[in-house]
């Protein structure tokens, strides 16, 4: 089975070699032999143990393809505040054709990745060798030697963006699909930016969307990411985001789905310079059998710096969920503070839920805590709503909302935190 996938990979690798100049070809050589020398991942390997593996080695994808699109289909799509600053992927590749970043200062950068090696190529190269030689997942290794047209994005020094740059993702595939797409950050010193981004079907084929957005933010660098992942119910999300921060920048970045099939996200965060700081958040509302899965890797490498993550789940019917995440603070990183929970609502007694949260802890000066529930809907806060008149289906509801409210108040984005609270309620 696993054999099976990886010979249908290979030939998926052995055309996208094809046309690509030197520098191109190495990397993705390096990828591809990396990835071939970690293997498939299966239940056994850490961050893995509840992906439902043996149903995607089954599967059987092509390589995706740029559609034609018209740019009357996903108008509507385009957010208020974005509506000169959007960034249009379809079929996992970057279009620029259909894009609009006219309103972003001109010192702004937003290039291919193929382009962007040209004239950024000693950072891009760098990055893609530290990713080669130090990344253990082997999906983001297949990202690299499976990419076709990525995006690098560069915000000079000093460079404050108000309004946010918004990331349509258009899956237009009329046949099974693997896409890769990959996205590159670089915010210098002392910039800021807001980042979203969306998923919208405009076929409903089934599809393998291997994503990875690479982070880097120089010393007092802020991004503030939300994202809203809604893939087919049949179709597999695979998502990776690594980081790395320095002296005083700031990440906040939250996820929120619907599941499919399986959604996988990955993080893995490195606060490397002294004050940085890092806000993970995500929330699941999953019904059927869908499934969503998290894997977090937040390390702590300098003194005072700072990380909290806080996932939420509410399941119905038969579906899963599972969050690993693992808090790791060096010897150097005293007063650091690092905070882990995840929350789980059982609206069914055949889901399901796994947690795993942890520390590993090696400076003797830290506030650091972990911590995960499972629960179902209390009896008498349900009959509390139900005796002041309201029907048992609009309380249930209230409760949920009540539940992820949490998330949804920190989101700095009006139509953004609108459009989340119509799909939790």
């Amino acid at each position: 089975m696993k054999e099976s996938f990886v010979e249908k990979l290979e030939s998926h690798f052995q055309k996208n070699l094809e046309g690509v100049n030197p520098v191109q070809q190495m990397i993705r050589l390096k990828a591809w032999d990396r990835f071939v020398e970690k293997g498939l991942p299966s239940k056994k390997m850490a961050g893995y143990q509840y992906f439902p593996f043996s149903q995607l080695y089954n599967e059987s994808f092509e390589i995706g393809d740029s559609p034609e699109i018209d740019r009357s289909s996903f108008e509507s799509f385009i957010a208020p505040q974005s509506q000169k600053s959007y960034i249009v992927f379809a079929n996992g590749q970057y279009r620029p054709d259909l894009s609009d970043t006219s309103g972003l200062p001109s010192s702004v950068i937003i290039r291919s990745l193929k382009d962007a090696l040209n004239g950024y190529g000693n950072f891009l190269q760098t990055r893609l060798c530290h990713t080669l030689e130090n990344e253990t997942d082997p999906f983001v290794l297949l990202n690299i030697a499976l990419i076709q047209r990525g995006l690098f994005v560069y915000i000079p020094p000093k460079v404050v963006i108000e309004s946010p740059i918004q990331c349509i993702h258009l899956i237009a595939n009329d046949r099974p699909m693997l896409f890769s797409p990959r996205i590159h950050f670089f915010l210098g010193a002392f910039s800021e930016a807001s980042w979203t981004y969306r998923y919208h079907r405009l076929k409903d084929f089934e599809y393998l969307s291997n994503d990875v957005i690479d982070i880097a933010l120089e010393e007092g660098a802020s991004l503030k990411q939300l994202g809203i992942v809604r893939p087919c119910g049949h179709g597999w999300h695979l998502s990776a985001l690594r980081a790395t921060q320095k002296k005083g920048s700031r990440l906040d970045t939250m996820t929120c789905t619907r599941g499919a099939k399986s959604v996988r996200q990955d993080y893995h965060v490195s606060l490397l310079g002294e004050n940085a700081s890092c806000d993970l958040k995500g929330g699941a509302i999953l019904k059927e059998d869908k499934q969503s899965h998290v894997n977090v890797l937040m390390e702590h490498r300098a003194p005072h710096t700072h990380s909290r993550q806080t996932f939420k789940n509410v399941l119905f019917d038969t579906s899963r969920t599972s969050f690993e995440g693992k808090i790791f603070v060096e010897k150097e990183a005293q007063k650091t503070e690092a905070y882990q929970l995840n929350n789980n609502l059982l609206m069914s007694g055949k889901a399901m839920t796994n947690s795993k949260p942890n520390l590993e802890i090696f400076a003797d000066d830290v506030k650091a805590s972990h911590g995960a529930t499972v629960a179902q809907l209390s009896e008498e806060h349900l009959h509390y709503l139900r005796s002041r008149g309201i029907a048992l289906e609009d309380a249930k509801r209230l409760m949920i909302s009540s539940f992820v409210q949490e998330l949804l108040t920190e989101i700095p984005i009006p139509s953004m935190r609108g459009l989340l609270q119509v799909k939790f309620s």
